[in-house]
């Protein structure tokens, strides 16, 4: 909502009058944060990710048949908000003050009784002198709904920046991204990946890119093939010479992936 301060909303329609074509009814509630991230395979209930602080998420439950939403405040690590840019090997930026970077949940999903959440994170927690990372990186949280303890992880690499987490789930218990990486020597680039078990993680692109990420990158399970992912994204490689002005273009990518 476009209001002082700026609110987000949580909307829940009726699967049958969408189904049927009939007239929709629907309800909301309106939450106190700017940017709210819901959960794939939640199951019987709603649920929802916020940042409410750069050290504490909100969890947002919303039970099926019910007007009630009820949320868990969890406290986490503090996530470093400063110094996102990073420069790529012809000396351009990526990750600056034009890149549409914060530190939002973008990626949530649900896997047994654990949801994972994922953001951007910086280098440098705010007030601190010392960086916490070399590069920015991404930032995941798995947060059990029964006791609501919250175990965490990173995807950071001494080389180069991750950005840009989205996430997915499957019936079979797989947990898979999709993100951008790049920066240092290497130029921004698409990937894909998984992350239970073992982390295995794969480029899509590999070309001369100037830029990449914002809310263009999702991941969803690929239905009707359960064991099947599908990551969405995009680079933008250089265009030499330039065109009518423009001198990049985006690429867009439509991956199927699976283990």
């Amino acid at each position: 909502f476009n209001v002082a301060g700026g609110n987000a909303f949580i909307c829940r329609f009726h699967f049958g009058q969408l189904r049927e074509r009939q007239t929709i009814n629907f309800q909301y509630f309106v939450a106190n944060n700017s940017y709210i991230c819901p959960c794939h395979m939640s199951g019987n209930r709603g649920l929802f990710v916020v940042q409410n602080n750069s050290s504490q998420l909100r969890l947002f439950s919303w039970m099926e048949n019910s007007n009630i939403i009820s949320w868990n405040d969890l406290n986490i690590e503090t996530i470093p908000t400063e110094d996102f840019e990073i420069r790529l090997p012809d000396n351009n930026v990526w990750l600056g003050p034009l890149s549409k970077i914060d530190t939002s949940v973008t990626g949530v999903t649900r896997e047994g009784n654990k949801v994972w959440a994922a953001w951007s994170g910086a280098r440098r927690v705010y007030n601190q002198h010392d960086n916490s990372f070399p590069h920015p990186h991404i930032g995941i949280a798995i947060i059990d709904i029964i006791s609501l303890k919250v175990e965490q992880r990173y995807l950071w690499n001494p080389e180069h920046a991750f950005a840009y987490p989205s996430l997915a789930s499957n019936p079979n218990g797989d947990i898979a991204i999709t993100f951008m990486w790049g920066g240092d020597r290497h130029y921004v680039q698409h990937g894909v990946g998984f992350l239970k078990g073992t982390t295995e993680l794969w480029s899509t692109t590999n070309s001369i890119a100037l830029t990449g990420g914002g809310h263009y990158i999702t991941a969803r399970m690929s239905y009707p093939e359960y064991r099947h992912f599908i990551g969405a994204g995009y680079n933008s490689p250089k265009l030499d010479p330039p065109v009518n002005g423009y001198t990049y273009e985006n690429h867009p990518r439509y991956v199927v992936f699976h283990r």
